[in-house]
């Protein structure tokens, strides 16, 4: 079938195509293109299709052949540069127009495209288009293990920032301020499935930045990039009063505990270590004729050993199950953080007690009820692992003196009298 339209013409031809033993129609069409300077052929299932087509196509060069009779010299001229200096990059005049053209419309008004194209390449440099998240990840805390930072602070690390490369299998690059910050809102606590805090949003967010600074120095992410992070913004929190047990309600707890959780749950409250020390706490560490125990850098948050006494109340509760090895946590490795395992276990005792549930708030009545005895910033700060200012800052006037000896005079039932106090207390000068 011939096709002329404004004198071009084209051609189809009837081409049926035998597969499996059948045979189904088929059309070409074929039409010259100027550009190429030869017959183009397209194949079509109908021959509509194919006439459809076929019109098209001479109607586009005949309208091309017109405005061509228009073209100046000059024109030609700027065509035949346009053409030399697409020819390295194996690119025609008209689609080389045609993706400008498309490039610009997407660009803000006065942003030209070569403003686009450098700051595209600045953001994504060549090594980190490679790089995915869940691996820049790996690296950074290899690195920080490297550095020497401790176990707890290394497995922080490994939890909060396992969860920011799941939810991004990306390369580092394309992540935008926008979609950290909208990470941030989302996040949720792992146990309860409820909204996170603002103040643990805050600390994810600090590890992400230091994430991207580190991305920045291995050249994955450029500098402006990693500022851009660093500018979303700082998820407000209040430090507010802490909360802490009244020592009927620490009573309860002991009471009601099992018999292999009660010694974590007395250090946890007498001593005020941390849920993540007491998780890495060994019976080793717990030196009862001695009446200290020893947090040595490997279960320091701050790699910084300290050493804490053991009050009269806390060696009656762990003198019944003290053993010479092992781990003092029954719930080690039970959870996906540190810590978290034992905080479950404390969470669903807790109900069995009707004691209204109150995180950290054991160690909050350490450092608030040991304030009071000893009025002593500079001691409870040492023993906590703390600064003074922090001590200050949170555990200042909470409680009175009498409420404080009280908490410290938890004791089994079989203790008999309430043990005396006076190991807590600050020694006289001389």
């Amino acid at each position: 079938m011939l096709v002329r339209v404004a004198g071009i013409e084209a051609r189809i031809y009837a081409n049926p195509v035998r597969t499996g033993g059948k045979v189904y129609p088929s059309f070409l069409c074929k039409w010259p293109d100027p550009v190429a300077g030869r017959q183009a052929v397209k194949r079509f299932a109908s021959l509509k299709e194919a006439r459809d087509h076929a019109e098209e196509k001479c109607r586009l060069i005949a309208n091309g052949q017109a405005s061509a009779a228009t073209i100046t010299n000059e024109d030609f001229a700027r065509f035949g540069e346009a053409q030399q200096v697409l020819r390295p990059l194996g690119t025609e005049v008209h689609l080389a127009a045609r993706a400008y053209a498309e490039a610009v419309k997407e660009l803000p008004e006065g942003t030209t495209l070569i403003e686009a194209v450098r700051y595209f390449a600045a953001r994504h440099p060549s090594a980190g288009a490679r790089k995915l998240v869940p691996e820049v990840v790996e690296e950074y805390v290899a690195d920080r293990v490297a550095a020497g930072v401790s176990d707890i602070h290394e497995r922080d690390l490994r939890v909060r920032l396992a969860r920011f490369g799941e939810a991004f299998q990306v390369p580092i690059t394309s992540l935008t301020p926008a979609l950290v910050n909208d990470y941030l809102k989302a996040l949720t606590n792992v146990m309860t499935g409820k909204p996170a805090s603002n103040r643990t949003r805050a600390n994810h967010r600090a590890l992400i930045v230091s994430l991207f600074n580190f991305a920045r120095m291995q050249r994955y992410v450029s500098r402006d990039h990693a500022e851009e992070i660093a500018e979303v913004p700082k998820p407000k929190y209040l430090s507010g009063r802490v909360e802490v047990y009244t020592a009927a309600e620490f009573s309860r707890l002991l009471l009601a505990a099992d018999e292999d959780l009660r010694p974590a749950l007395a250090i946890a409250g007498l001593a005020g270590l941390r849920v993540a020390e007491i998780s890495r706490l060994d019976w080793r560490d717990v030196k009862l004729a001695e009446r200290v125990i020893v947090v040595g850098d490997r279960i320091a948050k701050t790699a910084s050993r300290r050493v804490v006494p053991i009050c009269d109340a806390l060696a009656s509760w762990l003198a019944p199950a003290a053993r010479e090895f092992g781990p003092v946590s029954p719930a080690e490795g039970e959870a996906r953080g540190v810590g978290e395992a034992l905080i479950n276990r404390w969470y669903r005792l807790a109900n069995r007690a009707k004691v209204t549930w109150k995180r950290n708030a054991l160690r909050h009545s350490f450092g608030s009820y040991r304030l009071a005895v000893t009025a002593d910033f500079a001691r409870v700060a040492a023993e906590m692992g703390n600064s003074p200012a922090i001590i200050h800052q949170h555990y200042k006037s909470l409680v009175t003196e009498a409420e404080g000896l009280a908490w410290f005079g938890v004791t089994p039932p079989n203790a008999g009298n309430i043990a005396p106090v006076l190991a807590m207390a600050p020694q006289a000068a001389g």
